[in-house]
């Protein structure tokens, strides 16, 4: 990814061959400050300070979805390409899921803005303090107190996470 701060910030995804010095393609995305990229087979997952998106392997956009107005505190994607996000508007915390396709999966209102967030498919994972929140999105979710303060918030399969702590690991099947 590139960055250009000329007249407005705005972000470049560019596609290169490891062979040749000059781009195959590239998706320009103004307004955007692209802060991650994750390659998995033919795609690649963007992340930004205001959208979410995915480009092809020709370097051609999937999809994008924008969050004007929205302040988005955390974005997760797995190894499969399904995308969290978790946002504020209006001062309320909200966290929506999305498909590989990124078509929004389910939304929801949630207590507060979290500190760490993962997600396995449809199934998200987040903290509230000490407090971890586990489960489908709009279906009930699974609350875990923690011993110590956490430092990260891993999902390994559907039903199972790992909480990392200063000093330890914790893992939790619900």
């Amino acid at each position: 990814s590139l960055i250009s701060t000329e007249n407005a910030v705005k972000s470049f995804v560019m596609m290169f061959d490891i062979y040749d010095t000059d781009p195959i393609n590239g998706t320009e995305f103004p307004t955007s400050l692209v802060f991650d990229t994750i390659a998995h087979k033919n795609t690649v997952y963007v992340s930004s300070d205001n959208s979410i998106a995915s480009v092809n392997k020709d370097g051609e956009l999937n999809y994008s979805v924008q969050f004007d107005n929205m302040d988005i505190s955390h974005i997760a994607t797995d190894h499969k390409g399904w995308r969290a996000v978790s946002y504020t508007d209006g001062y309320i915390p909200y966290i929506n899921v999305y498909n590989r396709n990124g078509d929004l999966y389910a939304s929801t209102e949630i207590e507060s803005v979290p500190e760490h967030i993962d997600l396995y498919k449809s199934v998200v994972l987040y903290n509230n303090g000490r407090d971890v929140i586990c489960g489908v999105v709009d279906n009930t979710k699974a609350r875990y107190s923690a011993p110590m303060t956490i430092k990260n918030l891993i999902m390994l399969t559907r039903s199972t996470y790992m909480i990392v702590y200063e000093n330890s690991l914790e893992i939790i099947k619900i």
